[in-house]
């Protein structure tokens, strides 16, 4: 009877507006499963929260292949690069050649793999090559405007660690990679740059393992160095002028003239880019958190056990599986901690019944009061075991929801392999 009573309050407040007085938050649960749970017609109405004055690395939004640079949102399929008008919802694939498939070699971004990253019309990412008949790991440079590939650097096969970070500053790529020592003829990780105009390229750092190149503006990098468990912030790149910034977390963001961060005792903190005049947001345990201009999205640490489902293990054979996901609620507060409110909730925390479906919030991401993630829900069968689905499996699929209305619309992105 409880459970009956919150559906029925949450199907009638899933189109309303609400605000942090306001208990009844739209439930993302039972009645999303429904068609009507979904807007079958894309529209958009932004607000003022942008990212017009945040810099963030962009690749804690490429485990979800996504990512925003300069005002404009890409997607990524299984097998291609998509540019998405945030106004009408529409695709674009960055190759602009009209007869292409996108299937074979000839397609300058054929064979791309995920983490990709765009600095104006510079497309930057890892993709496999086909050169002198061989296919080999490179990292790529691709012009948007003039549709031009140009291979920038093989990377070594061997290489056991392949670190997912880099950044652009002054034309040259900051990456990590196994280079070969010419003296020693050993194989060392070293932080490397490559000028993408040029395509010339320079070993920075040796025994650079534990160094990783976050973002760059214009005044130098920003980089972490994990044996140190510090920040860096170099005036330039060849890491000389440098400064230790006063924070080491997973992530970090720079707004205007100042810093949001989580500390190494997990509270967030904002304060300026030196550290001084230090505000405790008194947000401390969060698993994930997400700046804009206006406000600091966050959701908090804290695993619920949903279920069981059943994975095979092999021929014939099948094993028990607990489920356990981060299910809680994403609130936002302003930059300095207050106004603090909750405005998503995914689960209403009671254990699933058959025919029941959650929606599990993966990397959040937030633009112009619209938030977004990958698609991935979990339904209570009625045999008593869960079953995960992404959608439809010839795209892939991305839930948008916004954020004042809790209405929801999934943005499907076709998968070029399986749809030709």
């Amino acid at each position: 009877m409880k459970r009956t009573i919150l559906i029925v309050i949450s199907a009638i407040f899933v189109l309303s507006c609400f605000s942090c007085t306001r208990q009844e938050l739209p439930y993302l649960s039972e009645e999303m499963t429904k068609n009507d749970g979904f807007s079958q017609v894309y529209s958009y109405t932004p607000t003022d929260d942008g990212l017009e004055n945040v810099i963030f690395s962009g690749v804690y939004m490429a485990s979800n292949d996504l990512y925003y640079n300069d005002g404009n949102m890409y997607l990524c399929s299984a097998d291609m690069y998509y540019k998405i008008d945030l106004e009408t919802g529409r695709l674009t694939t960055l190759c602009k050649d009209p007869v292409c498939n996108h299937k074979t070699w000839e397609c300058p971004l054929h064979g791309q793999t995920s983490y990709f990253y765009v600095f104006g019309k510079d497309f930057i990412s890892r993709q496999y090559t086909l050169i002198g008949g061989e296919r080999l790991l490179t990292l790529n440079h691709f012009d948007i405007e003039k549709s031009v590939r140009k291979v920038l650097h093989n990377f070594n096969m061997n290489s056991s660690k392949l670190i997912e970070n880099r950044t652009l500053y002054n034309d040259e790529l900051l990456f990590v990679d196994v280079i070969k020592d010419e003296k020693t003829e050993e194989y060392i990780y070293s932080l490397c740059a490559v000028n993408i105009r040029t395509g010339k390229k320079r070993v920075m750092v040796r025994d650079a393992w534990r160094i990783t190149p976050l973002m760059a503006d214009e005044g130098g990098v920003y980089y972490s160095d994990l044996k140190e468990q510090y920040y860096f912030y170099a005036r330039n790149n060849d890491l000389d002028d440098r400064e230790i910034l006063p924070f080491y977390a997973v992530a970090f963001y720079l707004v205007g003239d100042k810093i949001i961060y989580e500390d190494k005792d997990g509270c967030l903190i904002y304060s300026d880019r030196d550290g001084k005049n230090k505000i405790n947001l008194n947000i401390k345990g969060v698993d994930d958190f997400f700046v804009t201009d206006n406000y600091v999205y966050y959701r908090y640490e804290g695993k619920t056990n949903i279920g069981k489902m059943l994975t095979r293990t092999g021929p014939g054979k099948t094993e028990e599986v607990t489920i356990e996901l981060n299910m809680n609620s994403i609130y936002r507060c302003s930059h300095d901690g207050s106004n603090v409110e909750e405005v998503i909730r995914f689960h209403d925390g009671e254990p699933l019944e058959a025919g029941e479906t959650v929606y599990y919030s993966q990397n959040m991401f937030i633009l112009s009061g619209y938030y977004y993630t990958g698609l991935l829900s979990y339904t209570m069968g009625e045999d008593g075991y869960l079953t995960g689905d992404r959608g439809d499996d010839k795209c892939r699929n991305y839930l948008r929801i916004n954020i004042e209305t809790g209405e929801k619309y999934i943005i499907k992105v076709p998968n070029i392999y399986v749809n030709h």
